[in-house]
């Protein structure tokens, strides 16, 4: 039975007060049992399933300012048998620090550099995690720079099928601002870009609706507008 692969990237935006991770994985849910995240605090990425108190200790000290390297070393302490594994912290201000346990499976790095750090375990090589761990690009927003990254990143890997996929960025709110899932399907990177790309259409009117639920139009209305200007747009 193959273990798990995983593989995706982390990037903070300091000027929007956001941070985010992008991932895909050959295990279901792996939005939900490889990341932990909070605002105002940071993520905890693991190719092994997180179970137990460390991660939230560790959202709490990422919360209380505390380094990425000073959260990892603190998660390895504790001896934990999923830190034995892949393990990349990541600040909000765009610090990070990652690890191969002793238990790593093969091919398992972390590469950073200027705000963005690739992360990846079980695949066949590491040359994914150099094609998208180049300087973000600033003139995008971070959800649709994550998702156009983990798309490009998984198509240069080879020999890798993953069956879930998940895109989730924090600002300063407690909620999330973008938190998008896609489980077991067979492309479910590419399932995973057809659905930002849809839900991109509605995140300004989620946004008023949140910001103005009294005088804001409802949702069926505002698709029915959508249909219509987008039926405009192509014709």
């Amino acid at each position: 039975m193959q273990g798990n692969a995983i593989f995706g990237l982390v990037a903070s935006d300091p000027e929007a007060g956001q941070f985010g991770v992008a991932l895909a994985s050959r295990a279901l849910a792996g939005g939900g049992r490889f990341l932990s995240m909070r605002s105002n605090a940071g993520a905890v990425i693991t190719s092994r399933i997180q179970r137990g108190k460390e991660p939230g200790r560790a959202l709490d000290l990422l919360g209380a300012n505390f380094n990425a390297a000073y959260v990892r070393d603190g998660i390895v302490a504790s001896g934990e048998e999923w830190c034995s594994g892949q393990l990349v912290v990541a600040d909000r201000h765009g610090g990070y620090a990652g690890v191969e346990g002793a238990d790593a499976e093969r091919e398992c790095g972390c590469v950073a550099q200027e705000g963005v750090a690739a992360f990846g375990a079980g695949l066949a090589d590491l040359a994914a995690l150099h094609a998208i761990s180049r300087p973000r690009d600033k003139t995008i927003a971070l959800d649709a720079y994550l998702v156009r990254e983990l798309e490009r990143g998984s198509k240069a890997l080879k020999g890798v099928a993953f069956r879930s996929a998940a895109v989730v960025v924090f600002g300063p709110l407690d909620v999330s601002t973008t938190d998008l899932r896609v489980d077991m399907h067979d492309t479910p990177v590419a399932e995973l870009v057809s659905l930002w790309e849809e839900y991109e259409h509605y995140k300004a009117y989620y946004r008023r609706r949140s910001d103005q639920p009294t005088i804001t139009e409802s949702q069926e209305d505002f698709a029915r507008e959508l249909e219509a200007r987008l039926a405009r747009e192509k014709a």
